[in-house]
């Protein structure tokens, strides 16, 4: 069934239209326009998407707060369905003195016990919420050793600073005080890539990024193969690798060197190729296979940064050795 055809059943109205949203973190989301005039959010999922959780998450924050939080249509795994809520587009002093009053409502929701009656997600990350008596208890064992343990068995955290990390939770006693009666609170407030003068830019162009449109289409030129190329996507952030699966699908395939190229030395080349080092990769940057947008300044982030951390080479020899690999290979 058609994702039109799916909304009209739940819904009972047609679809008119429907046009791709920034954002979703693990799927893909997108404005729906019905036959009425009204306007709905779709969030795309699949098998062990979470979605279906995250829409039990908005309905207990609509239930027990004030906060702005869209109505709930449909949530499962497959299909999050949602209303549309309008944006101001700025976040200026009277939204934020707002949204402090908002969070300070929230956490005036109090419970028996810390945790929540079933566990929960935070972006794409399962978040248990098993109950205890102490918030010491429950911070150490549901978020400081589960979080860690996770980031360990995804090659995320070295085995010795999670020990460290052990070491630290067996004596929060010494850093943190019991409060006086546990507080509903919201787990991230993410800046939504409002929070530097490129994205302000971003939001001004008149191309805008929206998933499945032509503005988040690998480029003509690049030589796109379907079934043999992959596409990751990204919903935030300036680097393909923080935030993504590209690491893990790397890993997976068994690949330990990555070539970096694109766009551009002044920030997303510099962002991945840290990234990458960080995560135990080797790295090598053609010189020639990208640019920076004032000239001279691309060869000096290659010569005095990415030189100390990846192999500069340049195309030519890279397609040589690659050839030469193939050559040796069919041999």
């Amino acid at each position: 069934m058609s994702l039109e055809a799916e909304i009209e059943r739940i819904l009972g109205v047609a679809v008119s239209g429907r046009t791709g949203l920034s954002g979703g973190c693990v799927g893909e989301v997108c404005r729906v326009e019905l036959a009425d005039g009204r306007c709905v959010v779709a969030k795309l999922g699949g098998p062990g998407s979470g979605l279906e959780t995250e829409g039990w998450m908005l309905d207990y924050l609509a239930q027990k707060s004030f906060l702005p939080v869209p109505h709930v249509f449909h949530a499962d795994n497959n299909l999050l369905l949602m209303s549309f809520i309008e944006s101001g587009g700025t976040l200026d002093g009277s939204a934020q003195e707002h949204a402090a009053e908002l969070l300070a409502d929230l956490h005036g929701v109090t419970a028996p016990r810390f945790g929540l009656e079933r566990d929960t997600l935070i972006g794409g990350l399962a978040q248990p919420n098993q109950q205890a008596d102490s918030w010491r208890d429950f911070f150490r064992q549901q978020r400081l050793l589960y979080m860690g343990g996770e980031a360990r068995r995804a090659g995320r955290l070295p085995g010795g600073i999670f020990k460290q990390l052990e070491k630290f939770a067996g004596k929060l006693e010494d850093w943190i005080t019991e409060p006086e009666h546990p507080s509903l609170i919201h787990g991230d407030m993410w800046g939504g890539n409002r929070n530097s003068r490129l994205f302000a830019a971003g939001r001004r162009s008149a191309v805008q990024q929206y998933a499945n449109t032509d503005a988040t289409e690998p480029a003509d030129e690049i030589g796109f193969v379907e079934g043999a190329d992959v596409v990751v996507s990204r919903f935030h952030g300036l680097s393909p690798v923080a935030g993504t699966e590209l690491a893990p699908m790397l890993r997976n395939e068994g690949v330990t060197t990555v070539v970096v190229a694109g766009v551009s030395l002044n920030v997303a080349i510099p962002n991945t190729v840290f990234d990458l080092v960080n995560g135990g990769f080797q790295v090598v940057v053609p010189t020639d296979g990208s640019v920076s947008t004032v000239a001279g300044y691309g060869e000096q982030v290659l010569e005095h940064t990415l030189a100390y951390v990846a192999t500069l080479t340049d195309v030519a020899t890279l397609v040589e050795a690659w050839s030469q690999m193939s050559r040796e290979a069919t041999g």
